[in-house]
């Protein structure tokens, strides 16, 4: 627009004015344009298929599985081919809605608190937890039955329709597919699905198995279940304690003892602690008829009993019931050195069976030589290791020499290293080993003469191992202490993400019954043992068992109130069995 002559022509401040105005609308008006044209190439992109997968994740925010269904079926009137991901919304809103437990949006009339959606379910003696409480249907939202009925029913046909055009279920499908088949109760369909993923190339998860497990469970169908757990460990998935609470609920309705027997082993194997719940179901076992009934009137000479606790790294013999005749069933506690309240029987300290001290071993020389920097370093410590073992101790040499020094100034005490070697010396009669970085054996506090006649000490009695440079002396000291199954002396937490690869299983077991944790009292070391005994499940030498119960998370600073309290065991013995001292 043409400026006013008269405008330009007058005051200075009245032009500068005019000018900031005029340039603010040309302004206002190229970013109108500027909307307009984006709004325009918005449109153009909006294709058919990303205009139905915007109305279906809306639905899906909101829990809005009837307009999902409505979007979909005016989506196949028109004729818009369906691509994997809007199969998969609308599997997951349908499977969600037909067990009754969709979790809508704000704001949607069906909303309830996240207390009422996330609270687990108490389902026939039974707590389920995790991913297994979203398949009891238990209609959180308020959903009609025939609502509910609606998306079991379409949520079938949509299926169907999937695999009639050809289009793979990946497996996110699977499982609302599974979750279906929870809702119809159809057990055999839940477990097809899962046979179907394994020649569809996706390796099934142990929740792709707990819609088959579960249905079966509901219509005690013991065989399927055990079908369903041969199937699971065929392909390396390990079940968990809600898992084997299912099986121990189903074999303990039909009466079948050595099918307990072997799932209270499977869960002493896998977990250290039972939940409340299950701790409910084993007491509800052995105070059963059937549990009455089962066992051996076989002896065992006590040296046999000795010899297959050692085979299985104490705490379980493995050898089927012992003795005959009725349970006593207590809840107690321990005493300070693990011995029980209840029968006085000591608890073991429970450490890794052969095998599975194989396995740990071999587990962590494989990260070792995938982690570090040069594999073949490693490779001459396993050597070395085989030549020069095994030792009674393992020093994590930094870590001793590091406590309590000042790291600004570079500290590192080869004195205080060297007072717990010669302790260590002392209690077990030989040196112990000691591991440390090549840097921290050249230059530096170990230039000093002292320092060097302490090395050359250690290694001419091969108690030195000098890890090589960009290697990680952690893998070091944890292998050698794990092969030589002895003590390893480190106030090191091992809660990095190199500990971390190590897994759940086996490494949790082994730090308990094997890490010394150390500190100085005027200079002289003592040691903080393992303690003398292992909270974990186990079977003793008379047969009896004994079960710790979960009393919370203590990893949770939240959990240091009932941390306070003595934790509840589950003692059950043989009336009249003697205790083998």
């Amino acid at each position: 627009m043409p400026i006013a002559s008269e405008v330009l022509e007058g005051d200075l401040p009245l032009r500068v004015n005019y000018l900031q105005l005029e340039t603010k609308k040309r302004a206002a008006t190229d970013n109108t344009n500027h909307e307009s044209k984006r709004c325009v190439q918005k449109k153009k992109k909006f294709t058919p298929d990303s205009e139905l997968r915007f109305k279906l994740e809306s639905c899906s925010k909101v829990g809005d599985v009837t307009g999902a269904l409505d979007i979909y079926d005016s989506s196949k009137d028109q004729g818009v081919k369906l691509s994997q991901y809007h199969y998969n919304v609308l599997l997951y809103l349908c499977s969600s809605a037909a067990l009754g437990v969709i979790v809508p949006g704000k704001g949607t009339r069906h909303q309830k608190s996240s207390s009422e959606v996330a609270a687990t379910v108490e389902d026939e003696g039974i707590l389920f937890r995790g991913n297994m409480t979203a398949l009891v249907p238990r209609n959180t939202t308020g959903l009609s039955q025939e609502v509910m009925k609606l998306a079991l029913d379409r949520g079938l046909e949509i299926y169907e329709r999937m695999k009639l055009e050809g289009i793979s279920a990946n497996e996110a499908a699977f499982t609302s597919i599974a979750r279906l088949a929870v809702a119809k109760r159809d057990g055999d369909l839940a477990f097809s699905l899962v046979k179907e993923m394994t020649t569809s190339g996706i390796t099934p998860k142990l929740r792709s198995y707990g819609p088959a497990l579960y249905t079966y469970f509901k219509s005690n169908q013991v065989d399927k279940a055990f079908e369903v757990d041969d199937h699971m460990r065929s392909f390396g998935v390990q079940p968990e304690e809600m898992e084997l609470q299912i099986l121990l609920e189903l074999s303990l309705k039909a009466g079948l003892d050595q099918r307990v027997y072997s799932v209270l082993h499977r869960l002493r194997r896998s977990v250290r602690e039972v939940s409340p719940s299950t701790a409910t179901t084993i007491e509800r076992w052995f105070s059963s008829d059937a549990a009455s009934s089962s066992g051996s009137d076989k002896k065992y000479d006590d040296e046999d009993v000795r010899r297959a606790l050692a085979a299985q790294g104490g705490g379980g013999l493995e050898l089927g019931w012992i003795g005959s005749g009725g349970w006593s069933v207590k809840r107690t506690a321990l005493d300070a050195s693990g011995v029980c309240e209840s029968c006085r029987h000591k608890m073991a300290a429970v450490d890794l069976n052969a095998e599975e001290t194989n396995r740990f071993a071999e587990n962590l020389a494989a990260l070792a030589c995938e982690k570090e920097r040069d594999a073949n370093s490693f490779k001459e410590f396993q050597e070395w290791m085989a030549e020069h073992g095994p030792f009674d101790a393992i020093v994590d040499g930094a870590n001793v020499a590091l406590f309590n020094q000042n790291f600004s100034a570079g500290g590192f005490s080869f004195s205080q290293l060297n007072s717990v070697v010669t302790e260590l010396s002392n209690q077990h009669g030989k040196s112990p080993l000691v591991i440390l970085h090549k840097r921290r054996v050249t230059g530096g506090p170990a230039a000093s003469p002292q320092s060097q006649e302490l090395l050359k000490q250690w290694t001419a009695a091969n108690a030195l191992y000098t890890a090589a440079t960009g290697s990680n002396d952690d893998w070091y000291w944890l292998y050698a202490a794990v092969t030589c199954k002895c003590l390893l002396v480190s106030n090191d937490e091992m809660r990095d993400h190199l500990f971390q690869m190590l897994g759940n299983d086996l490494f949790p077991r082994w730090k308990e019954r094997h890490q010394a944790r150390f500190g100085f009292s005027n200079s002289n070391p003592f040691f903080d043992m393992p303690p003398p005994y292992s909270t974990v499940i186990q079977e003793c030498e008379n047969g009896s068992w004994h079960f710790p119960i979960s009393r919370g998370n203590d990893e949770n600073d939240e959990a240091e109130e009932p941390r306070k309290q003595p934790r509840s065991w589950l003692c059950i013995t043989r009336r009249g069995n003697k205790v083998i001292e």
